[in-house]
């Protein structure tokens, strides 16, 4: 068995008689922290609109994952296949890259900006090519950044800095893979005083978390998934963080592999009740 295939390779391998290739479904997304400290260009929320508008999220999937293997992100830790997943809307590619360059131009910087570098850790197989898109894609937008992967050991420590600002280490312009769970825990993880939404904080972030506390509050699952809705409104427009496509989790058995059950977590998987038929 092999777990984490790059999507790509799924139509090849499922050419394969002797071969099963599953499906995890909600499959998985990479969050982009966007830092707040002192000195961040994505203090100023019309850069982080930039770069939202600027990536082209189709090209991510077409490029990286294949046709039908991926999803447009909403820059929430939703996944698609939740139900109380909320579209953002889609401009044309380059009605996008216009409104990013205005917004750039509004913020001080009509020649475009150099974001620094951004860092990555090979936490799939086809992370690389992922960032590589991201990259080019947001360069036609006037958004510039280096590349640079970092080793998986210490990565997470190395993303993070310390979480008490006021010690000047801060946490980095970096990814992270984040896989589905349910809304009320995916929600959570934009809160402010959690490294993932660059510590996000205003006005919006209070009203943000005032949503989610009403709706953790909510017995009525209309009017919850409401709130939800409200909160990644919310998040199209603030872009605390930079969520911007995902794939179908993959794995690949032999076919006499028996009893095997895949879930959209890979890291959920168990191998209790597999054995060799």
């Amino acid at each position: 068995m092999v777990m984490t295939i790059d999507p790509r390779s799924v139509r090849n391998l499922q050419r394969d008689a002797d071969l099963v290739v599953d499906s995890g479904g909600g499959g998985h997304h990479y969050v982009i922290q966007l830092p707040k400290h002192p000195g961040s260009p994505f203090e100023d929320k019309r850069v982080r609109q930039a770069l939202a508008l600027g990536v082209d999220r189709e090209a991510i999937i077409r490029l990286v994952y294949g046709e039908g293997n991926g999803w447009v992100g909403n820059d929430s830790h939703l996944v698609a296949a939740d139900p109380n997943f909320l579209a953002m809307p889609r401009l044309p590619r380059a009605e996008a890259v216009a409104r990013a360059r205005a917004l750039l131009a509004a913020a001080g910087h009509p020649n475009g900006i150099n974001l620094g570098t951004l860092y990555w850790s090979p936490q799939s197989p086809e992370v690389g090519r992922y960032f590589q898109v991201l990259q080019e894609t947001a360069r036609e937008a006037g958004l510039t950044m280096a590349l640079e992967q970092r080793p998986a050991d210490g990565y997470v420590q190395f993303r993070t800095g310390d979480n008490d600002l006021s010690k000047g280490s801060f946490h980095r312009f970096a990814m992270t893979a984040v896989g589905p769970r349910n809304p009320g825990i995916s929600l959570f993880r934009m809160r402010g005083d959690f490294v993932e939404s660059g510590h996000w904080r205003g006005a919006e972030h209070d009203r943000y978390m005032a949503l989610y506390a009403e709706a953790m509050r909510e017995g009525d699952a209309t009017r919850r998934r409401a709130m939800f809705a409200a909160m990644q409104s919310l998040l199209h427009e603030e872009v605390p963080a930079l969520l911007p496509a995902g794939t179908m989790t993959f794995s690949v058995r032999r076919r006499h592999v028996q009893g095997f059950e895949f879930h959209p977590q890979i890291w959920s998987v168990r191998f209790d009740e597999v054995w060799r038929g």
